[in-house]
This record gives structure tokens, sequence and C-alpha cells, in this order.
């Protein structure tokens, strides 16, 4: 089994504004294989490898023993899998979800609160900043990813981020949004229940129930996705990673483009290239996961190229996991229609 990899794609050339793919992205058959290998993967998790990413708080050695009140608490870093934990057997769980807000510091208080979890899921990408800037117990440390290793994506850039002094920065790494994907979400959340039943938190018995007490809530949506994937698979312009596992589902080859930049370097020059783009290939979309500048969207518009808007889910502040899933696949119809 290998870690699945998206390397970075080579500018068309040097005056060129959207590289250019030197081999397609192609979701449907698959990325390119650098031969990472599952035990390299989990070296990269053990030791939180990841090029200029350091922690800022005290050693974990310094952590609290598990008090009374946390003796029992599950630490989770992902709003999604915080969610489908509650559904599955929140009663049965003393779960914590410490989310933090973009650009703010996790207070001292929380942290000591995590350190004293009985367990700690991880999920091994920078999915959030805070666990770059803590040190955490290893013997309380477990990875939702780790049954799904072979199956996960890694990218070039992961996009601009901050995690602590040091600024702002972007470096490779493993793309978090596994549950923008609903079937390989249930295999994370199983592992996670298992987990826990090991650790005696639940009954081992109980864990097919719980799973199923997930699944038939999120079942319907994955049916959905599943006739998506029939339709004619689209090409995709997507302005930052995190969409790979929802376009692999689909069967769409996908493409990251700051188009943002390039519309602020030089919105002529980007429109020559979208329109050469689109002349060449009229099943191409451009995906916005956050919002774009008005004038972008009326360029686009102008240009008659269609729109996507995907929500990656990624925090609380915008609803929960069922609600936005759903608005997604509703916008990825749309766009089919349109196509049809």
């Amino acid at each position: 089994m290998h870690l699945t990899t998206c390397l970075s794609q080579n500018f068309l050339n040097s005056s060129s504004l959207l590289r250019r793919p030197s081999w397609e992205q192609n979701f449907r058959t698959g990325f390119i294989d650098t031969g990472r290998s599952v035990s390299t993967m989990v070296l990269f998790l053990l030791l939180g490898f990841f090029v200029g990413c350091h922690s800022s708080e005290p050693s974990a050695s310094q952590a609290p023993a598990t008090t009374t009140l946390w003796q029992n608490q599950v630490t989770v870093v992902s709003f999604p899998l915080y969610e489908a934990l509650q559904t599955a057997g929140g009663v049965q769980l003393n779960l914590f979800y410490p989310e933090v807000p973009s650009g703010k510091a996790i207070d001292r208080e929380t942290v000591k609160r995590i350190q004293a979890s009985r367990l700690i899921f991880l999920d091994g990408t920078h999915h959030v900043g805070w666990v770059d800037t803590v040190s955490l117990p290893e013997t309380r440390k477990r990875y939702s990813t780790f049954d799904i290793m072979d199956q996960l994506i890694m990218v070039d850039s992961l996009g601009s981020h901050s995690h602590g002094p040091g600024g702002a920065h972007s470096h490779p790494g493993i793309v978090a949004q596994t549950w923008l994907d609903p079937a390989l979400f249930k295999e994370q959340l199983e592992t996670v229940l298992k987990t826990c039943a090991s650790s005696d938190l639940i009954q081992e018995s109980d864990v097919a129930n719980l799973l199923e007490n997930w699944w038939k809530t999120i079942r319907p949506l994955d049916d959905q996705l599943s006739e998506l994937a029939k339709q004619t698979p689209r090409r995709t312009i997507v302005d930052r990673a995190g969409t790979e596992y929802l376009m692999r589902r689909l069967g769409w080859t996908a493409e990251i483009q700051d188009l943002d930049q390039a519309f602020a370097s030089d919105a002529t020059q980007l429109e020559v290239e979208l329109r050469q783009r689109f002349a060449e290939d009229e099943t191409l979309i451009v995906v916005f996961t956050k919002p774009a500048p008005t004038e972008l969207v009326q360029l686009l518009e102008r240009l008659k190229i269609p729109q996507l808007s995907l929500d990656l889910i990624e925090f609380s502040e915008s609803g929960g996991y069922w609600e936005r899933l759903a608005e997604n696949l509703k916008n990825i119809e749309n766009i089919t229609r349109q196509g049809s």
C-alpha cells in the first residue's frame, strides 16, 4: 500500500499566470505514486514531521496527569469527526473539540485539558494549526487515519497558513478533508470507535451499532454522491487544496490555481489564459472554497465559465456537517445539469 501523492504542476512558460499540469491529475485512474510506503507514512505521523513547523509549548513531559475530570476525555482535532462521534454515540464518550479561531493562539488552560485527555485523535495533517504549536503526550496520541493511509492524498502545497510567531508559510502535506467523501470518512470513524473500545471507553460489541447510528444519517448523501459520479467527468481549477477526496470520488480532474493572486497580478493576462483554457475544454469548471473577489467572479461570468462553490467543512461556525455536505452535493448537481 502506498500514500497517494499529487505533485506540483509545472509552469507552461515563465510568463503564464496559470500553471499547466505536466500530467493530468485524474482521480478516476489514480494519482502518480512516488513509492512512499505505509511505513514511511507511519514515521511521518509519529514524528509529526512537516517542514518548518515546530512546537512552541512546553514539553509534553510537563503535561498534567490525567485528572478525574478529564480521565476519560477523548479529544479530536477535526470538527466533522467530533460531530460524527456525537451522532454515533456522544452520550457514551466524553468528547472535547478545541476549536481555535483562525489567527488566535490556543490558551494554556485548553492546552492542559488536551494534554490530560485519555485519548487525543490527530489525523497527521496541517488542518488545525494549533497541533503544530502544542507538545502532546505520545502515549495518548492516536491517528484517526491509521487504517486509510493508503487512500490519503499528499499535495505539494497546502496553501499559506500560520500557527506561531514564524508568520505565514506553505509546505507539502497530507490533505485533511477526508470527510468530503462519506464512504472514506466512515472508515476513519470506525478506526476511532475501535480505538475507543480498545481503551475501554466503549464496549467493543457496541462499535458496529454506533457506526450505523451515524451512517444511517449520511448514507443518503453518499448514495447521491455515487449517482453524481456517474455523470460526465469534469475538469476543474480549484482555488486551494482540500477538495481532492471529493474530486477523486466524482472522477473529476483538478488542478490548484490561485486565481485571486493571478487576477491581482494581471487581470488582462488571466482573461486571455482562461479564455484559451475554456476554448480547449468546455467541461472546465472553476471551484471556489472561499469567497472570490467580485471582479474575478464577473470575469468568469463574462467568459461563461461555470463556477462551483464548495464548503471544505473545516470549522463549526457555518453549521453542521450533514447540512453543509448536502449543500455541496446540491451545488455539484446544479453544475452537472448545466452541462447536460
